[in-house]
């Protein structure tokens, strides 16, 4: 059962926390609540090592028709890749059934088995202060760690909040049954983890995650998912700049909210949906470093700070849409769009350079 608490981290006073269980707070939502859940089964490694070992890094864009379109930079099949690398046995529970939802996920607070879940963040009361209005992205992850169900609570673990925070059971529920964002309803998510008594070690898989890596960037949709509007790998970058003319013809009010969406996707320091920063490029440089000292690998390095300096084209990329969002006169709109098409064509150029690094290393350590 869970376990009482009196002084959750020096930072909680509530009382149903999983003992042993411990947030360190991150800039990614799905790596750092991962990187939470592996600390407590004693796998102890660093949100960017967790990322970097998940293939979390790739290019889509999104033009579904009746919903904003959306550029990202992570692979949807992350916490799969991640798995299945580490040899974890993996189950992604989902129900329509609220009530079934909340018994599965009772079930491991039960056992003092803290739970990832996603859930729509425009119902948590403690995002909407951060957010548009009338915000939902139901592919928001967070980690379940306990719940009282005198006050109807449950406690959870959010990314970049350092203290343990406490949501309603309604606010739950709503969040995980919401049906507002169709492409990424959340469905009672749970992501169940059994881990081996000795995960894979770094040596062993660092070539084939790299390769990995290189392929998603470079992979482009089939047919079928191109015709509904799913683009992937680095020819996503030139359907977007295709689409940059159509979006100029959209209302002013329409625009801004479409520019400032994409802003926070890529991710600035002004505006982030927990990207980390340059749509994860940084996040996939810390990774490249870390790996790099840990396997005396100066090629690595090399790749890191690649890296790096395509984050920071993807965050000049994001304030160009930040910009286009504040201006209302159509000249100025077509002058930022210029701007904003020749930033994505050279980013273009730099990512198949780097998905080309990806693809072509080879770990010398390996026998």
């Amino acid at each position: 059962m869970v376990k009482n608490v009196s002084d959750y981290q020096g930072k909680s006073n509530f009382e149903y926390v999983i003992d042993g269980f411990r947030h360190e707070p991150g800039v990614h939502c799905t790596s750092s609540a991962l990187r939470d859940v592996f600390e407590f089964h004693g796998e102890k490694m660093s949100e960017a090592m967790i990322f970097g070992l998940g293939g979390g890094m790739t290019l889509a864009y999104l033009k579904i028709p009746k919903m904003e379109p959306f550029f990202g930079g992570r692979n949807k099949d992350f916490v799969k890749d991640l798995c299945r690398t580490l040899s974890i046995s993996l189950n992604e529970y989902k129900s329509k059934n609220e009530h079934e939802g909340w018994q599965r996920l009772k079930q491991h607070l039960d056992a003092s088995t803290p739970s990832v879940i996603n859930i729509d963040m425009g119902y948590l009361n403690y995002q909407k202060k951060d957010l548009p209005d009338d915000f939902h992205f139901g592919g928001h992850t967070i980690t379940v760690c306990g719940y009282d169900s005198q006050s109807q609570t449950v406690f959870v673990s959010d990314t970049h909040f350092s203290e343990i925070l406490e949501v309603s059971y309604d606010e739950l529920s709503n969040g995980r049954n919401s049906t507002i964002d169709k492409f990424m309803a959340p469905s009672n998510l749970i992501y169940e983890l059994e881990f081996p008594s000795k995960i894979p070690e770094l040596t062993t898989v660092v070539q084939d995650v790299l390769h990995r890596t290189g392929k998603y960037l470079t992979s482009r949709s089939g047919r079928m998912l191109r015709l509904i509007g799913i683009h992937s790998g680095t020819t996503a970058i030139e359907v977007l700049i295709k689409d940059l003319d159509r979006w100029l013809k959209l209302s002013n009010d329409k625009l801004k909210f479409r520019c400032l969406q994409q802003a926070g996707y890529i991710g600035t320091k002004e505006y982030n949906y927990g990207t980390g920063g340059g749509l994860f490029r940084y996040l996939f440089a810390e990774f490249l470093k870390e790996t790099a000292q840990k396997l005396n690998d100066e090629s690595l390095q090399h790749f890191a700070t690649f890296y790096e300096k395509l984050g920071a084209k993807w965050e000049e990329c994001a304030q160009l849409f930040a910009h286009l969002s504040e201006k209302f006169e159509k000249n100025d709109q077509e002058t930022i769009a210029i701007k904003l098409k020749e930033s994505l064509a050279e980013i273009q150029i730099l990512e198949k350079e780097g998905a080309h690094l990806l693809l072509n290393y080879t770990y010398d350590g390996m026998d």
